[in-house]
């Protein structure tokens, strides 16, 4: 794949598809093959919307048509809490991903705990970090996709989800 669009589409006040005032706006990123990507899209990048008070789809395609393989995880809408600038939001990489035996987490902050979840939402591990760097073993779980809850000093949670093969 060499292109992810993400597309939204807003019905209008009318609720109703092809209504006359239906908007929707495409944004096309360039994906890192073979890896996961994090994208923090701002809903005042979709400028062709008329609002986004009505949304009524999001749309992921890709370029060229069904090559390639997406994992969709944790797509959030929401607003910035009142003095909380980007800056201050907690930021980490998982690498490597997918992984085989264990990955490394590396952030700006040390995490107050971290939690490995398998997909049914069972607790696998509880970590209590002692840095900013921490390797988790994954030789003992059986190939699947792990969540990975990340909890701060700032209450800030990030999850991210992992691959074992």
């Amino acid at each position: 794949m060499t292109s992810l669009k993400v597309k939204l589409v807003d019905f209008g006040a009318d609720l109703s598809y092809a209504g006359g005032d239906d908007s929707e706006h495409e944004l096309t990123f360039t994906p890192t093959l073979e890896n996961w990507n994090t994208y923090n899209i701002p809903l005042t990048n979709f400028t062709s919307l008329n609002s986004n008070q009505h949304i009524a789809q999001l749309i992921f395609s890709s370029v060229p048509v069904a090559e390639g393989v997406v994992y969709v995880d944790n797509v959030l809408f929401h607003t910035t809490a009142a003095g909380i600038s980007n800056q201050e939001l907690s930021s980490f990489t998982i690498f490597p991903n997918p992984s085989k035996n264990d990955f490394t987490l590396k952030g700006n902050e040390k995490p107050k705990e971290l939690q490995l979840f398998d997909q049914t939402g069972r607790l696998l591990q509880s970590i209590i970090p002692q840095g900013i760097e921490t390797n988790i073993c994954l030789s003992t779980l059986v190939d699947g996709i792990y969540h990975l809850t990340i909890e701060t000093e700032k209450g800030v949670k990030e999850r991210k989800s992992l691959i074992k093969n």
